[in-house]
């Protein structure tokens, strides 16, 4: 008896020394319904293609590590289909459909469950809103129906704004709510950002997109026309500083614009046709950029042929430039006269002309 009892004494001891292990990584075994042998799916992790995986039998696995659970995108190669997922360091599986990958079921991630919940609750609202802007799209201005089919669209945008907002008051410690926060921080604006990012749990706000929204709430303005500009300076593309006061005229647009932006791309010619013809007269522009790739940046200066002073920090969306003009959406600018006062925003390069053909003209 006593050697039994010496047993099961020592079968406690070993079982009580054990640590509960934590995974050392990601295994993420996914089910691709009716998508082709010998497909490629790309994961996609802060907008670069982290790794990728064929398919065989309509089944693909992908396998890492994440230093936190990290938002992501399943994408298949040359097609439109993709997933957005939350990934962390557990065994998680992946259920998508040829032609609906976006709506794939994802388990065993905590905070894609979160994410989940959300994305339920906004269901119904995007489903409206993507049905109305296609109807927008194919809709002539000029018919009755026009500016009211813009006015339900407009409210799908002010609803689905509440339903995310209320997910972060309700949800201050996920994960979740620290993410849409800091993607909708500037187009929610100063104050209610500010009252939201109050509730969040102290660890999301020592996290990076924690203080991408500290930065945000510390730096965010948005003078409006009639008042004065901020001043800021960033690096142009040989390194040098330039302050927008050192380079303003009698008018000077600040530009913001980024290479990857088609509308902004394609408004350049029409702007550098209105700078050829008024900038010996007294009009400036000072291109400050929201690009992350120096070289890219570089080459559409070049091939754009944008012979103005072109300014970036090279932080994206969170340039502090246009942080402090509260841009929110590219391409946008803020019109400058010789004293230093907004007095337009906006603009186009018609706009601009006409203008600038009347001021100059007068003078």
């Amino acid at each position: 008896m006593k050697n039994t009892f010496l047993f099961l004494l020592i079968i406690l001891l070993i079982g009580s020394c054990k640590t509960e292990s934590k995974p050392n990584g990601f295994v993420l075994k996914g089910v691709a319904e009716n998508v082709a042998d010998e497909a490629v799916i790309y994961l996609n992790i802060n907008n670069k293609i982290v790794d990728s995986s064929k398919v065989v039998n309509q089944k693909f696995e992908f396998k890492g590590k994440v230093e936190q659970p990290t938002n992501a995108v399943l994408m298949i190669k040359n097609t439109n289909e993709f997933k957005f997922l939350w990934l962390e360091n557990s065994e998680m599986e992946f259920f998508g459909t040829k032609g609906n990958f976006k709506n794939g079921l994802v388990k065993g991630s905590l905070v894609q469950k979160d994410a989940d919940k959300l994305n339920t609750t906004l269901e119904s609202v995007e489903i409206r809103r993507d049905s109305l802007n296609l109807l927008a799209m194919n809709m002539d201005e000029a018919n009755e129906n026009y500016s009211y089919t813009l006015s339900e669209l407009n409210k799908t945008f002010v609803e689905s704004a509440s339903i995310n907002q209320k997910f972060v008051e309700e949800n201050p410690n996920s994960l979740v709510s620290i993410h849409i926060l800091n993607i909708f921080k500037t187009t929610w604006g100063k104050e209610i950002t500010t009252k939201l990012f109050g509730l969040i749990g102290e660890e999301n706000k020592l996290s990076q997109k924690g203080e991408s929204i500290s930065k945000f709430i510390e730096l965010y303005g948005n003078p409006q026309i009639g008042e004065h500009y901020i001043d800021f300076e960033q690096e142009d593309t040989n390194g040098e500083l330039i302050k927008v006061s050192n380079v303003m005229k009698t008018y000077t647009l600040i530009e913001f614009w980024a290479s990857w932006c088609g509308p902004c791309r394609e408004t350049n010619p029409e702007l550098v046709k209105v700078y050829t013809d008024y900038n010996d007269l007294g009009f400036e522009i000072i291109g400050v950029s929201l690009d992350i790739d120096k070289q890219q940046w570089i080459n559409a200066i070049t091939k754009d042929e944008l012979t103005w002073p072109n300014v970036s920090d090279l932080k994206g969306s969170e340039n502090e430039g246009a942080l402090r003009y509260g841009v929110n959406a590219i391409p946008d600018n803020i019109l400058i006269d010789n004293e230093g006062v907004i007095i337009a925003r906006r603009v186009t390069p018609q706009i601009l002309r006409r203008s600038f053909e009347k001021r100059f003209n007068n003078d």
